[in-house]
């Protein structure tokens, strides 16, 4: 029997969650178009009806959500050469994004090992590029913490990461190959659907956004374009999901460069406000989010009934909630 690359890297296994504290990724490497550059392999299903999916609500995920269906215990355990224990779902507040796209992320364990595995139909993934920026921590490096890899088949995005020390960058493209064939051969009777995009909004300009909020607010802001709302870094099909949602997160500043707040948008999100009401703006819909986003403030989430605007105000700011919030609202209603 082959020695499984995990099996050997287990002999200095050091588990340690994805969501752990890691230095930022080195410089840019060049950007990988998620459509036509990752190493396929192959798929061959035609299904015969499409579901047109509008465009504030959620798609259907793979497998119902179902992590076994599309990955069996006994099945992962011989590719890995160690005894898997469960398949799970993660907690889908972590990936909505994915989500929104029509994708699952799982977490599987064995004793002192464990990992996570992302798939998603590449259906609205046709032309969107996982950023240059991330290229090379994820999937050139390949820390004790985290050593991530990913594949495609001609219909899915398959990526997962190993949490093990001792993981080597070939042993994890080697098994994430193998985890990506078996995935596609489940995958292969999944529903087929469509997501009407024409109300998306487009991602945007964060100097732009501050200007509206600025004008409708009476004060001086401008917004500058961060990296996205993540402590830790996050899962990268997560990564390719915020770009085919058009996520945009935006740091706004004062005039003498005090932080008011946070905007984040994403297209096509309105799904994950259920409950949102009315906001006092036209066509917009508000949600208190509760407080201690990442600011230590108060967070209102607002959709105009397809896509989601989250804004966080600085309680360090002196700004107005209520002021801030509203004229948060009325620059929702023009984007």
């Amino acid at each position: 029997m082959r020695r499984s690359p995990l099996a050997a890297a287990a002999a200095l296994a050091l588990l340690v969650p994805l969501s752990a504290c890691a230095p930022p990724g080195p410089e840019a490497s060049p950007t990988v178009e998620a459509s036509s550059a990752l190493e396929s392999t192959s798929g061959d299903s035609q299904p015969s009806e499409v579901l047109l999916v509008p465009g504030g609500e959620r798609p259907p995920l793979l497998a119902d959500g179902d992590c076994s269906a599309l990955l069996g215990v006994e099945e992962l355990s011989m590719i890995l050469e160690v005894e898997v224990e469960a398949i799970e779902p993660e907690d889908e507040r972590s990936w909505e994004q994915l989500a929104n796209i029509g994708g699952i992320s799982c977490r599987w364990s064995a004793d002192d090992l464990s990992g996570g595995i992302q798939v998603a139909p590449r259906t609205l993934l046709e032309g969107v590029e996982f950023p240059a920026e991330s290229e090379e921590y994820y999937f050139e490096r390949c820390e004790e913490w985290a050593c991530s890899w990913r594949t495609a088949t001609d219909d899915l995005w398959v990526s997962g990461t190993f949490s093990i020390a001792g993981m080597t960058r070939e042993a994890a493209d080697a098994l994430g190959a193998e985890i990506a064939d078996l995935v596609a051969s489940k995958a292969q009777e999944r529903a087929a659907w469509e997501r009407e995009t024409e109300d998306w909004w487009p991602r945007p300009d964060c100097s732009g956004l501050a200007a509206r909020v600025a004008e409708r607010l009476g004060l001086p802001l401008d917004g500058v374009s961060n990296d996205g709302p993540y402590i830790d870094p996050p899962m990268p099909a997560v990564l390719i999901a915020d770009e085919a949602s058009r996520m945009a997160f935006c740091a706004v500043f004062d005039e003498a460069g005090q932080q008011v707040g946070l905007i984040q948008t994403n297209a096509g999100m309105a799904w994950t406000l259920p409950e949102a009401e009315p906001s006092g703006t036209t066509g917009v819909s508000a949600l208190a989010a509760g407080e201690f986003w990442l600011l230590g403030g108060i967070v209102q989430d607002f959709t105009d009934g397809t896509n989601l605007l989250r804004a966080e105000v600085s309680p360090q700011s002196g700004v107005d909630e209520d002021a801030f919030f509203a004229a948060v609202a009325s620059a929702v209603a023009d984007l």
